[in-house]
């Protein structure tokens, strides 16, 4: 695999940062790059196989457990000094098998997820699951996004970033 020499973000050089594995390091703004050369080919592939399979796949279809949504969305709760989401609108970006947007309905939230490969699986079980942002209705008021352990996952993070905060 050939290692680009380039941030894809502002195109100055990267540097290996860890030996053995294809991790690089941007010199100007420290983005980490994992594996340069997977292109969004590779992980429409890796990403169709991995929710064929999704309870053995989590490294590709979220690891999030349900425990762990809960104490998440508990936290949340406690640093915004709220006892619920009750009346709020809060997408699940990324959602997985959608542990995370469970655990923002036990609180009471609307919850709309966004997840381009497992959408069947969410929609199966009974999440507002659209396949991207731009799927999603223009006047869709949002109190709240969420987003775990996606951004590893993504190609271009920060345009899917932008996408989010339209």
């Amino acid at each position: 695999m050939k290692i680009k020499k380039t941030c894809p973000f502002c195109h100055s050089a990267t540097e290996s940062i860890w030996r053995g594995q294809l991790f690089l390091e941007c010199r100007n703004c420290h983005l980490l790059i994992r594996n340069a050369d997977l292109n969004k080919t590779d992980l429409d592939r890796l990403y169709r196989n991995s929710w064929a399979h999704p309870f053995s796949e989590i490294d590709e279809t979220g690891g999030t457990t349900d425990r762990l949504a809960r104490n998440y969305v508990a936290q949340l709760l406690s640093s915004l000094g709220q006892k619920h989401f009750e009346g709020k609108v809060v997408l699940d970006y990324g959602a997985g098998r959608g542990s995370m947007s469970f655990a923002l309905q036990e609180a009471g939230a609307k919850v709309l997820a966004v997840e381009p490969y497992g959408y069947e699986f969410l929609s199966d079980h009974g999440i507002q699951t659209y396949k991207s942002i731009a799927d999603m209705p223009l006047d869709q008021h949002l109190e709240g996004i969420v987003s775990l352990d996606v951004i590893e996952h993504l190609v271009e993070p920060w345009k899917d970033r932008k996408s989010i905060s339209k």
